[in-house]
């Protein structure tokens, strides 16, 4: 979702626009007298941790339940979710 704010709204609240970019992927639009000046989006393949830790949650109460893990779409999974695994 992109929003649009003010350049002012930019500077008084840059940490709350820096958590709604990184954690929500949103986009914003920053204007200066109306005008877009420049778009704030997340850095290419960052990935906020709480997504990885919620797949790695899910791989551990699957594996506490005794249920099988199919460890290729867990590999799956962490990778189209932008963060990568340490081998």
């Amino acid at each position: 979702m992109t929003k649009t704010i003010s350049a002012y709204d930019a500077r008084t609240n840059f940490g709350e626009i820096l958590n709604e970019v990184y954690y929500k992927n949103e986009e914003v639009i920053v204007t200066k007298t109306g005008k877009p000046m420049v778009k704030i989006v997340r850095a290419p393949g960052e990935t906020p941790k709480e997504d990885f830790e919620s797949i790695w949650q899910d791989f551990q109460k699957l594996a506490r339940e005794g249920k099988q893990i199919d460890l290729v779409e867990f590999v799956r999974k962490d990778r189209d979710s932008g963060h990568k695994l340490n081998y």
